[in-house]
């Protein structure tokens, strides 16, 4: 899903947490990791908060978009 663009929280949430046994905290422990490497930047997180919300924007970094 990442692949073909940025996708917003509220859409990719509630379609990993279809996936079985994959719980919010889970997504939001992926997505935070994966911001702090520079591999997931997400948009609209701001510095103090610890996990993305309704509204941030994630995105997939790859080697080309470098």
């Amino acid at each position: 899903m990442l692949a073909e663009g940025p996708v917003r929280y509220e859409v990719l949430q509630p379609r990993v947490l279809e996936l079985p046994l994959v719980w919010n905290t889970d997504l939001n422990k992926i997505l935070v990791l994966g911001h702090r490497s520079g591999r997931l930047p997400i948009e609209g997180l701001a510095p103090s908060e610890r996990t993305p919300k309704p509204g941030c924007t994630i995105r997939l970094r790859t080697e080309e978009s470098l």
